[in-house]
């Protein structure tokens, strides 16, 4: 992918999903440090991300506008709820091609909310702009089995020509044995998916690799940092030292834990060779 980086105009949100924490940010917006940290940032790809950039329409219109040259951008894809969508979101989504949004079981507060998440994402699929649906692998998807997730995708939100992918939990109140939870339940809706939007998991997992090297993260009052925008320590998992893995896996500096799902792993090479010896 090169280098890119996460562009948060806010950090204010509509929601307060229960896996995440960047909402709770300080959100002091520099207008002109912003923009002239986004306009020269020397990588190819640049990520619209939040909070909720829909939370602040001025700026996500000021950032999108001020990075356009003519008429091309490094935006690459925006990272929204859709609780909120109009003529001019739809206008830009289309423009910029493919949006990133999220589903989990309890991330919205009310019925009437998922309904207008369902009903946007119906729209923006209908309208051909491309999706990305990121399903964060915390305890309540844990708690949920996989037969009931494909029965609630079938029903909701499983588009032809879209793409799901399962992404691990950050966060420092769960341990090995959370991880060791997700890659047994990814390994059971691996053998079972029968969706018709594309399982992205089994791809990353093919080529693992968290390398925030070329990461980065520019905050509202025109913070760069090198990572992504959780604002959590930097670590490494000790198992990282001995692992067989070491000379190729680049673990998630924020996690004392091994989050690569080895299970999931051993049946996808499984896979893999047997369709190679067909």
């Amino acid at each position: 992918m090169g280098k890119y980086m996460y562009v948060l105009p806010t950090q204010q949100c509509n929601l307060h999903c229960p896996h995440c924490s960047i909402y709770n940010h300080k959100d002091d917006f520099n207008k002109e440090k912003f923009l002239y940290e986004m306009n020269n940032f020397e990588g190819n790809r640049l990520v619209l991300f939040g909070g909720e950039v829909t939370s602040n329409i001025e700026r996500m219109k000021m950032v999108i506008e001020s990075n356009q040259k003519d008429g091309k951008t490094k935006i690459g894809t925006i990272s929204t709820n859709l609780i909120f969508l109009n003529d001019y979101l739809l206008s830009i989504y289309k423009s910029i091609g493919s949006i990133g949004t999220s589903w989990n079981p309890h991330r919205f507060h009310t019925d009437i909310l998922y309904q207008t998440w369902l009903k946007n994402l119906k729209t923006i699929w209908e309208n051909g702009v491309q999706y990305t649906l990121l399903i964060t692998l915390d305890k309540d998807l844990m708690n949920m089995s996989v037969n009931d997730f494909l029965n609630k995708a079938r029903k909701d939100f499983d588009h032809e020509n879209e793409t799901i992918r399962f992404e691990q939990y950050v966060g420092s109140d769960v341990d090995q044995s959370h991880y060791d939870k997700a890659d047994e339940w990814l390994c059971e809706i691996y053998k079972k998916w029968d969706l018709k939007s594309h399982f992205q998991t089994p791809d990353y997992v093919r080529d693992w690799v968290y390398d925030c090297d070329e990461t980065y993260t520019l905050f509202p009052d025109g913070t760069v940092i090198n990572r992504c925008p959780h604002n959590l320590p930097a670590v490494t998992p000790e198992a990282c030292f001995t692992c067989e893995r070491a000379d190729i896996c680049r673990p998630c500096r924020l996690t004392p834990y091994c989050t690569f799902p080895k299970k999931l792993a051993k049946l996808i090479e499984e896979d893999d060779k047997k369709n190679l010896d067909k």
